[in-house]
C-alpha cells in the first residue's frame, strides 16, 4: 500500500505548470491521440470531469480509463509504457533517488467521518476518532450521542480510502474486528445511510445528503477548510507514472497535465474537490 501526502511535489507542479503555458492551441488533426489514464474509485469522477473538459479544446485527444484498486493500477503502470494513474495515494518509495515512480499534484480532497442523518453528535476529536476504530469507544452515549452501541463500518484493505486512514489516523493502530467491512466508497455510503447507529469514512468529494460529516477537533470538512489548511485530514490527489512525460516522448500527456494544473483546469477540479490553486 502506498501513503497519502498533504504536502505537494513542488517540482513536479512548477515543471508541468510551466510547460502548460506553452500548450499550442488546437489544430485539426485527423489521427485521434489516446492517452492512458487509470483511476482509483475515488477519483473516477474528477477523471470524467476533466477529460470531458479537455476534449471540448482538444478533440484530436482521446482518453483510455480504467478504475482499479491502487495497488493493481501501480502495477499496471509499471507493465506499460506511457500510462499514468489519478490517486489519492502514492507509492511508499516515491521519494527516493531509486523509485520506479514519478507524481504530480492535481487538487485536494479530505478525509471525512461519516454518520447517519439521524445521528445527533456533529462533532468528535480525533483522539475519539482513533478509539471509535480501535474498539476502545464503543458506544455513542461516551460522544454525547444516545446510549446504543457504535457500529464500526471499514473500506477494505485493498482500497486508496483505507491507505489514506491507516496513514492519517490510525498509524500501527488495528481496526477493530467488530467493523463491518465494505469493498469501496459507494458501498460505504449505502451503509451508512442505511444504520442509524453506524460510523463510517468517506472522502469530502463523494459526500451526499444521505449522510452527514463530523467536524474533527471543531473544524468542519469543507473544499475552503482543505484549501486553507484548517481541517486537519487533508489528502492532496496525483496523477502518478513511471516517469515524467516529457515534450520529446509523450507530448500530449505532458500538455494535458500541464493544463490540468492551470486555472482552467483547477476550475473543473474546484467543482467537486479543492483545487491547488484559486483565481
Amino acid at each position: 500500500m502506498g501513503r497519502t501526502r498533504t504536502t505537494l511535489v513542488a517540482v513536479a507542479f512548477a515543471l508541468v505548470s510551466c510547460s502548460a503555458q506553452a500548450t499550442p492551441a488546437a489544430t485539426p488533426l485527423q489521427q485521434v491521440n489516446a492517452l492512458r489514464i487509470y483511476t482509483t474509485s475515488e477519483t473516477a469522477v474528477l477523471l470524467e470531469n476533466l477529460s470531458s473538459v479537455y476534449r471540448q479544446s482538444q478533440p484530436q485527444i482521446a482518453f483510455e480509463t480504467t478504475s482499479g484498486s491502487f495497488e493493481a493500477l501501480a502495477a499496471r503502470i509499471l507493465r506499460e509504457n506511457g500510462s499514468y494513474f489519478l490517486s489519492h495515494f502514492l507509492p511508499d518509495d516515491i521519494d527516493s533517488p531509486t523509485s520506479r515512480y514519478w507524481a504530480a499534484p492535481v487538487g485536494q480532497d479530505a478525509l471525512t467521518v461519516i454518520v447517519h442523518p439521524q445521528n445527533p453528535v456533529r462533532s468528535i476529536t480525533m483522539a475519539q476518532f482513533r478509539d471509535i476504530y480501535s474498539g476502545s469507544i464503543a458506544s455513542w452515549d461516551a460522544l454525547g450521542g444516545i446510549g446504543r452501541d457504535i457500529v464500526v463500518v471499514a473500506p477494505d484493505g485493498v482500497t486508496a480510502l483505507r491507505g489514506e486512514f491507516a496513514a492519517l489516523v490510525m498509524g500501527e493502530r488495528a481496526i477493530t474486528p467488530n467493523a463491518q467491512v465494505v469493498p469501496n466508497q459507494a458501498a460505504m455510503l449505502r451503509t451508512i445511510a442505511r444504520l442509524p447507529d453506524a460510523v463510517g469514512i468517506a472522502s469530502l468529494s463523494a459526500i451526499d445528503e444521505s449522510v452527514q460529516p463530523l467536524q474533527i477537533d471543531g473544524i468542519a470538512p469543507s473544499a475552503d477548510s482543505v484549501y486553507d489548511s484548517t481541517y486537519p485530514l487533508r489528502t492532496t490527489i496525483y496523477i502518478v507514472g513511471r516517469r515524467e512525460p516529457l515534450d520529446d516522448d509523450y507530448p500530449d500527456m505532458r500538455a494535458f497535465i500541464g493544463w490540468v494544473q492551470s486555472l482552467e483546469g483547477q476550475q473543473v477540479v474546484g467543482q467537486r474537490y479543492a483545487p491547488l490553486l484559486r483565481p
